[in-house]
């Protein structure tokens, strides 16, 4: 009679859901988000470098551009986001 070494068949369902659950909990990482335009709006994309709105995980800078101080406007709701810091004479008008 062969022995079968398989581990029971009852057991793969609780183990996959733990491993998927583990997955779908790990943290999203932000980034560090410099606005790349002297003058722009929050919600565009291509104010920001990388090129991508601030979203919640991320950070957003407001600092020179360019060797002058950079503006944000938000002239309609914004995403929260982990940390603004504003430097080197940079605003953000709201």
């Amino acid at each position: 009679m062969a022995c079968d070494n398989r581990p029971p068949t009852h057991a793969v369902g609780p183990v996959m859901t733990w491993l998927l659950t583990l997955m779908v909990m790990a943290p999203a990482f932000g980034v560090d988000r410099h606005l790349n335009v002297g003058s722009g709006l929050w919600n565009t994309s291509t104010s920001w470098n990388p090129a991508s709105v601030p979203g919640p995980s991320d950070h957003a800078i407001v600092d020179y551009f360019n060797g002058s101080p950079g503006l944000a406007r938000i002239s309609a709701s914004a995403s929260p986001v982990t940390a603004v810091t504003i430097a080197n004479g940079g605003t953000v008008t709201v």
